[in-house]
Parts: structure tokens; sequence; C-alpha cells
């Protein structure tokens, strides 16, 4: 039984007259006073409480003229969302200072121990720590410091900082990085890394690494640095960045890699434009966002390559993502109800062919009403400097071009089920600069037209425990829209044909407002046939949940487009999700005039999260490709799964690319993946590649996703 009782008899005997806040004693023994010392003696779950600490130890001396405490033999402290593990420990009451000796913290993710630790829980300094990130175990990353120094922020919203001497970063025990100072924020880990080892016939045998470090608690800074046995070593910068602070945000990632290419000249090959690839090869990546204010937000891209298979050759999973490189740079000002943008896009690839904008004002006015009528008007006007250089003939075209768009429109409710919008606009672009022609141009486009809509739906309350069902929705909206855009010009041409149509699998814009190619803007006059069908049903969380929808549009040209033909591809779109574990998606384009299949995408995905995930899926394009997919994930374990994947052309009659890996969770901090492919007919890639893959697991989610 605990003595509270007695220790408050002997402060108020012995040292209240003195001090009036003093910690609070107990233990499940008689608490002792030792004369000679003028300690008092807790022992057996001895515990100290005081305002801003509690320490527990099987012994616990109390000194009343110093206010020093002594715990020894399994000491824990704990103090704000601080623990310390360790045998003895000295603290004093009046100072708040501490010392102990060969402690063991930790604040997850990290794990500290340390040979002997001085000062207060708010500024702890420590000799000869090694700070684990993750649980420790034989290979989890750690570093270890000549000294370091904890500060714990009186703001619970400000993390830990941890700052460290002549550190030694290791894996397990194995050191493999020095950093003379370091500083480092205990919300996140302050090291990224990624190991791929493999061979091909292409580039032998291979390493690929990236490596971050943390260098303040916004930077992380390292290289990716390879090796391929027959090509060479490849280096480059690296960077990744992130600030969350209220309406200032910024976050972005940059990489980099340059190589003196070793490989034949059949190994290099050509580029897009079947010129040969040269020797000094290299790839610049540089992704940004920022919020500047609540209003303001700037995005820009860089994408640098030497020749259009350098990213593909050496860091092909960040080829795969996206194998178009686009540079650009956009700031844009968010009103009320309008947006005021600066755009620009460049061409520092000399592999393709880009539209420039250099630059590009924007302004835009969203639906506003004039006055307190129901009539709606819409604004988008820009200016900018366009050129492009075609790479394959060396020509060169450039314009600098004025658009303003105006628009209004008056939505009429006719009943409950019809909604009637009338609209009318117009556009005008004016060609102030243009290399094709002496003198300006000016093109005039108008716009006539509606758009139409009809609203239904009906309810049943119907239920399925299996499907998860609680009730049905069905609403069903057949649209109409008509557009008449006629052409008008003035001026001496011909005009640079830079803005133009170009291919697209998708439904084309409608309004003026949206198309693109004013370059090449012909006479319009289409009428839009739609039906949009959706079923729900109630989602036990929140809201709704769509179980199916499907989406059909087809186009009618009252006036013939240049094929002569007066339908459009008829677009379909069909979702079909009855149950979480089942999804089929449905994307096709039919040609009305023949009846033909030009385009159909499906995929059929079955997913158990815990166990498996099986999905089949067809992408065929008419006259170009006719691909199937199957990809199948398995976890054997918890910490291990295997995964395949295959495709099959139609067109080739052959499996052109199989994935089978095997992954597994080594330790607490370690992902490590073994995949073996084989591909047929690939244009730069080997025929067979073994890879073995190293990625340390993230300890924050909030990370930026980087690309490894």
């Amino acid at each position: 039984m605990k003595s509270i009782f007695r220790l408050l008899s002997l402060f108020s005997l012995l040292i209240a007259p003195s001090f009036a806040n003093l910690p609070e004693l107990s233990s499940d023994n008689p608490i002792e006073f030792d004369e000679n010392t003028h300690e008092i003696i807790a022992r057996g779950h001895a515990e100290l409480l005081s305002d801003t600490m509690v320490i527990k130890a099987d012994e616990i001396r109390f000194n009343r003229e110093t206010l020093d405490a002594t715990a020894t033999n399994n000491v824990f402290i704990n103090a704000q969302d601080t623990r310390l593990l360790t045998q003895q420990a000295h603290y004093n009451v009046n100072d708040q200072t501490l010392n102990i000796e060969n402690f063991r913290t930790g604040q997850p993710p990290f794990f500290i121990s340390g040979c002997s630790a001085s000062g207060t829980i708010d500024y702890l300094c420590i000799d000869n720590p090694t700070v684990f990130l993750g649980e420790p175990d034989a290979i989890s990353p750690n570093f270890i410091a000549s000294s370091a120094e904890i500060r714990h922020a009186q703001d619970d919203c400000m993390p830990t900082t941890i700052i460290g001497h002549h550190i030694f970063f290791r894996i397990g025990k194995i050191p493999f990085f020095y950093l003379p100072y370091f500083v480092h924020t205990a919300r996140e880990i302050p090291l990224l890394l990624s190991n791929e080892n493999g061979r091909d016939n292409k580039l032998g045998t291979y390493t690929r690494n990236t490596v971050l470090f943390e260098v303040n608690p916004y930077i992380k800074f390292g290289a990716l640095i390879d090796y391929y046995s027959q090509r060479g070593f490849l280096a480059g910068p690296a960077a990744m960045y992130q600030k969350i602070d209220g309406c200032y945000d910024v976050e972005g990632i940059f990489q980099s890699g340059f190589i003196y290419d070793k490989g034949t000249q059949s190994e290099l090959g050509t580029d897009s434009l079947g010129q040969p690839i040269q020797r000094n090869r290299y790839f610049i990546e540089w992704h940004h966002q920022q919020n500047i204010t609540e209003n303001f937000q700037i995005t820009g891209q860089l994408r640098k390559w030497s020749d259009s298979a350098s990213l593909r050759d050496f860091r092909p999973n960040l080829f795969n993502g996206d194998q178009d490189p686009d540079n650009f740079a956009e700031a844009v000002y968010s009103g009320p109800n309008y947006f005021l943008t600066a755009f620009t896009r460049f061409y520092p690839n000399n592999f393709q062919n880009v539209e420039q904008r250099l630059p590009e004002l924007n302004f835009n006015l969203l639906p506003t009403p004039i006055g307190c009528t129901p009539i709606f008007n819409t604004i988008n006007a820009k200016i900018g400097h366009l050129r492009e250089e075609n790479p394959r003939t060396d020509t060169v075209l450039k314009s600098t071009r004025m658009d303003i768009f105006y628009g209004i429109h008056t939505p009429l409710n006719i009943n409950e089920a019809l909604t009637f919008t009338p609209l009318i606009g117009g556009e005008i672009n004016q060609y102030f600069d243009k290399n094709t022609s002496a003198g300006t141009f000016t093109r005039y486009r108008g716009q006539l037209g509606f758009d139409a809509q009809f609203n239904a739906y009906g309810q049943w309350d119907y239920t399925s425990p299996i499907w998860n069902i609680d009730g049905l929705r069905h609403i069903i909206r057949p649209i109409v829209s008509y557009r008449f855009i006629p052409e008008a010009h003035s001026g001496t041409g011909p005009i640079p044909k830079i803005d133009r149509r170009v291919f697209t699998t998708n439904i084309s814009p409608l309004d003026l407002a949206y198309l693109r190619d004013v370059d090449t803007a012909k006479e319009r006059n289409t009428v839009r046939f739609g039906l949009e069908s959706m079923l729900e049903t109630r989602n036990k969380c929140y809201g709704s949940r769509e179980l199916a929808s499907l989406k059909t549009y087809q186009d009618y040209l009252i006036k013939e487009n240049p094929n002569g033909d007066h339908w459009s591809f008829w677009y379909t779109e069909f979702n079909f999700s009855p149950a979480y574990w089942v999804n089929f998606k449905l994307y096709d384009r039919v040609n009305v005039t023949n009846f033909t299949l030009n385009e159909i995408n499906t995929s059929l995905c079955f997913t158990d999260a815990r166990f498996w995930t099986l999905s089949y899926s067809i992408n065929t394009l008419h006259h170009a490709r006719n691909q199937h997919y199957i990809d199948a994930g398995l976890h054997l374990t918890p910490r291990t799964s295997i995964r395949g994947r295959c495709r099959y052309d139609f067109k080739l009659h052959e499996v052109t690319e199989a994935i089978a890996s095997i992954s597994t969770r080594l330790g607490n901090a370690w992902l490590a993946e073994l995949q073996v492919i084989h591909r047929q007919k690939a244009v730069r890639e080997s025929n067979w590649e073994v890879t073995l893959l190293f990625n340390l697991l993230p300890l924050n989610l909030n990370l930026i996703p980087i690309p490894l």
C-alpha cells in the first residue's frame, strides 16, 4: 500500500515552512527518512510526481535541502511526450535539470540510445547517441554521432528537433555516409533510400541508387548514383522539398543523371528523329508546386533530356509514368469569380515538336450574372507569343495572337424536369505579328446555340446485405446541345498554323470558348445528343455510392467534316461497381457510318485487399493495336506477396511482356522485391531482365511521393 499520507506528514513537519510546491513521493513500502543525508527514501515501485515529470524506479531518494532526486534500478521517466528508460537518473526539482547514464528513449518513429545525457526535457544534450529510424533491428537504418541535442518545442504543433555533430549514417552497423552537422525534425524520416540491382542484355549488370538526406526540416538533398557494366557510371544531384505553413505551401522534386555512354553504336541506337544518339547523355527532371497565398499559386515542370531515350534507358520507372516530356510554368491568381493566368510552355528538347507559349496571359471571367437579371456572361481573353520549331523539317512558325471571347446565356427552368439554356457569343482572333505573311489578320467567329437537359429519377426501397445495398435511386438525363459557329476574316494571310486540330480519342469540345484549334478554325454546325444514367445506393458512412453509370454521346454535323461525314463517332462510357470488391469499366468509340468499332478500352477488377487481386483489361485502337492485359496479386503472408502481369498482343499473336515478382518486408524498415521480366519485340529494352529492389519504407505517409 502506497504511503502518500506518511510522506505528506514528513513534508509538513520538515520542509513545509520553506517550500510550497514540492513533488509527491510514494511507494509500496513505508517511506523512510535518513537523518545523516537528509534524504527521504522510497523503495518498491517508488514514484516521484512533479508538475512537469513522473519518475518511477525501484528506489528514489529525495534530498529536502538540495531538492535533488536520485532514482536507481529500472528507472522510467515520463515528461510531456518523452519517455526515458535507464538504471540511474538524477533530477533537480528546482531547475528541472536531468542527468542520466546508459539510457534509451523514443518518440515514434524514432528510438534513441546514448551513453549519457544532461539538461532539461526541453533541451537535452546526449553523448555518443545512436538514433534508429523505426523500430531497431539488425538492418534498420540509423545514425551515430559524437554528440547530439534534442529540442522539444513548447508549441504542440511544432515538431521535436534533433541536432547532431559528426554523423555517420548506417544500415545496421555498416556506415555509408558522413555529415559533419545535421538538423532533423522528428516528424518524418531524415533520409530516403532506394536501391535496384539487376541485369539485362543491353545494360549489363547494373545498380541504380537514389539517396536523399535531410539538410534542414524542409529540404532533402542527395544524388542519383548508378553503375552499368556495359555503359558506365551515371550520377547527378537530386533533391526534394516540402513546407506546409498555412496558406503558404511549397513542394517539389528534382532529379538528374549524367553519363558518358560506353555502349556500342547499336546499343545507343537512334532517337525519335532517326538521328544517332551521342555518348554524352543526361536527363533533368524538376517538378514544382507552390501556394504563395490563398489565391496565388505557381506550378512548373522542367524535363530536359539529351535525347528521346535517355530517361527510358536508365530510369525506366520515371519514363513509363510520362513518356512525352512537357515543359511549362504557370502562375494563377484566383479572384472571387475570375482567374488571371500567366503561362509559358518552352522548348528545351531538340527532338520534340512543341507549340510554345512565350508567354501567354489569360483572363477568365466565370459565369457571372449581369446585375439582377437571370442572364450570365462569360469572358475569356488571352494574348501571347506563339512559336513552333519542327525538328524534322527545320521550319519555324511564330505569331503574336490575341483572342477575346464573350458569351451570355440564361438557364430557363421550363418545369421541374426540363432545363433549357439558350446562349450566344463571339470571339475575335487578332494576329499582330506572323512570319508566314506581312500585315495583320483578324478572324471573327460567332456562336449561337442552346443546351437542353431533361432530369428524371426513381427510388426504390430495395436492400441487399450481400451487395451492401440500402435503397436504390436511378437518375436519367437526356441531353441535347446545339452550336452554330460561323467564321469570317479580314487581312492578309496565310497565318501560322500552330494551334491546330490534333489526334485524340476523346470527344471534342463543343463550345466556342473551349475550342483550341484556333489557327485552323472552320465553320461548325453541330448537334450533340447525349444520355447520362446513374444508379446509386446509400453509403453507410455518408452520402451515396454509385453502383453503375452509363454516359453516351453522338454528334450530328450539319456541316460535314473534311472527310464528308455528317456523323461523328459514337462515344460510350460505362462503369459498374455493385460492391467494393468488383469494378468494371468500358470506354468505346464506334464509327456509325460503317458501324466499325474504332476503339475499346475495358477493365474488370476483383479485389480482396487482405488476400488477392485479379484484373483483366483490353486496349484496342482500330488498325493500330489490340492488346490484352492480365494482372494478379496474392498475399502469401502479411509480409510477403507475389504478383504477375502479362500483356498479349493480338496483332502480333504473342506475349509481348510478362512480369513475375515476389516482395517481402525485411525487418521493420525495408521492402525487398525480386522481378523477372520477359519481353518480345521491345524497341530499346532487353528481352530478359532480372531485378532486385530494396526500398526504405516511409515512416510518414505525408511525404511527397517520389518516383524511384
